[in-house]
């Protein structure tokens, strides 16, 4: 496994890609994209990538200069790669955001200027990461997608998650798996970074798998630089209905970019 830690002189640049906001906060598919083979992990994030289940997602960034945590919480079909996620975090300026998957998609409601009834969209594809381990608009999927192409695969033994029994897999991510969606501002600073330190940046990938080799829950870590991120996302009531209109074309208005604290 790679080091955990960076030179001094790389450290502070490094703790603003992973969390620029920090001082604002009072304000699918493919092998992994690093070329690896399958893996227990791949494999289970393939059978969750078949189903629907709810999402819990919990982004935690602490540092010397303060931090602050956000949930990202709702249905979501992985198979019909729709579902909506309201966004929410406590004490920010702007403490809650509702999020809509489908259609190839994504409606964000507020964002930016604005007014609060209306929806923000934008092509899913088109959506970008402007935040390191931050998913574009917290898409749950493109987290999966992270997480299959975990590299250094090891298990670490069994744990239970909400009473039920699971397998504990531990690795890395590489560069083109971390550097994957985020916007052009950000990936000139990792690619940067990356240069200088003469090696990938330093992600830890934990995937718990239940004995239906489903994901149950997933988890991305970095501490660089006295910053430290961590993003959870638990999956719970599998094949559960997921029924999610989108909002009328005369309430949404084209975005270029989600751009955000709360969308990532």
């Amino acid at each position: 496994m790679r080091r955990a830690t960076v030179t001094a002189v790389t450290g502070p640049l490094l703790a603003a890609l992973l969390a620029t906001a920090t001082a604002c906060s009072s304000d699918s598919g493919g092998d992994g994209g690093d070329g690896k083979k399958s893996t227990p992990v791949s494999v289970a994030a393939g059978e969750t990538g078949r189903t629907s289940a709810r999402i819990t997602e919990r982004v935690k960034v602490t540092s010397d200069k303060g931090g602050f945590e956000l949930t990202a919480s709702g249905p979501f079909d992985m198979a019909k790669d729709t579902g909506k996620l309201s966004v929410r975090m406590p004490g920010g300026a702007i403490d809650h955001m509702d999020e809509v998957f489908g259609g190839g998609k994504v409606y964000l409601r507020p964002l930016g200027n604005l007014g609060k009834d209306t929806w923000a969209v934008i092509d899913r594809d088109r959506a970008q990461a402007h935040y390191l381990l931050r998913s574009p608009a917290n898409d749950p999927e493109h987290l999966l997608w992270q997480v299959s192409g975990m590299r250094d695969v090891r298990e670490r033994g069994t744990e239970r998650i909400r009473g039920e029994r699971t397998t504990h897999y531990r690795g890395t991510l590489g560069h083109d798996t971390v550097a994957a969606r985020l916007d052009p501002l950000t990936l000139a600073k990792v690619e940067a970074l990356r240069e200088k330190e003469g090696e990938d940046l330093p992600v830890t990938a934990d995937a718990w798998v239940d004995g239906k080799g489903r994901l149950a829950r997933v988890r991305l870590a970095s501490a660089m630089g006295g910053t430290e991120v961590t993003i959870t996302m638990d999956l719970t009531d599998f094949g559960v209905a997921v029924r999610v209109p989108v909002p009328d074309p005369t309430s949404t208005k084209a975005t270029e970019t989600t751009q955000g604290l709360l969308p990532g």
